[in-house]
């Protein structure tokens, strides 16, 4: 892909010096559409290659295709210049443009950027003892010999905090503002050691100026401390 950006590229500056800014654009749009066609044939392929590499191999795929998609954009603003010279030549290669930013969307949805975490529990292959083994950035818990949360003094600082009190949509009239009753049925999942519901009909709350909206809550059990 490089080689034919930086092939199309060249005959593109060499075509706008002597005034053939559109057929030079034309080639260009065509060169990449091509070189994409081919790497998303075998994206299936490098995917499966970049999932075994580590996340260098991968982080540096994510940066190619973001200099692939920045040629894209700057090749689609050379063209819209067109518009007014030649309406109909421009439009037709916003279209072949428009087929290679498709394209590129395809392969990032290809090449994860980072892989998610690992799972992990209170029990069984990756509970406790197992902690340090199952991801380096859970290594910690391995040599660690502190346990959080740190210790609160009270007496550094009293603070006098406001009541706080929701604010729902009419449609929600089944929540009683402020007692946190409510008829509505949230989204319930447990993975484990997190509980967690969603789906809570969107209440907001003002506190110092600011809206908050509530899009979920949880809590973990068991309890660590």
């Amino acid at each position: 892909f490089e080689a034919c950006t930086a092939h199309a590229n060249a005959a593109g500056w060499e075509g706008r010096r002597w005034g053939r800014g559109r057929g030079a654009i034309a080639a260009t749009s065509a060169a990449l559409l091509l070189c994409l066609v081919v790497l998303v044939s075998i994206g299936g392929r490098k995917t499966s290659v970049l999932q075994e590499e580590g996340t260098d191999s991968k982080m540096e795929a994510a940066e190619k295709l973001a200099k692939w998609s920045k040629e894209v954009n700057d090749l689609e603003a050379e063209v819209k210049k067109f518009e007014v010279e030649a309406n109909e030549k421009a439009v037709d290669e916003l279209v072949h443009l428009a087929k290679v930013k498709d394209l590129l969307n395809q392969l990032k949805d290809q090449v994860p950027l980072e892989a998610p975490p690992k799972p992990w529990s209170y029990e069984g292959a990756t509970g406790p003892d197992h902690w340090a083994e199952l991801s380096s950035d859970y290594q910690l818990c391995g040599t660690g010999q502190q346990q959080s949360p740190i210790n609160i003094e009270l007496d550094l600082q009293q603070a006098s905090l406001p009541s706080l009190g929701w604010v729902l949509p009419k449609d929600n009239a089944a929540v009683t503002t402020k007692t946190g009753d409510s008829a509505l049925a949230g989204r319930e999942f447990y993975n484990g050691h997190t509980f967690e519901v969603e789906s809570l009909g969107s209440p907001t709350l003002l506190l110092g100026g600011v809206t908050y909206a509530l899009e979920q809550f949880l809590f973990h059990t068991p309890s660590e401390h």
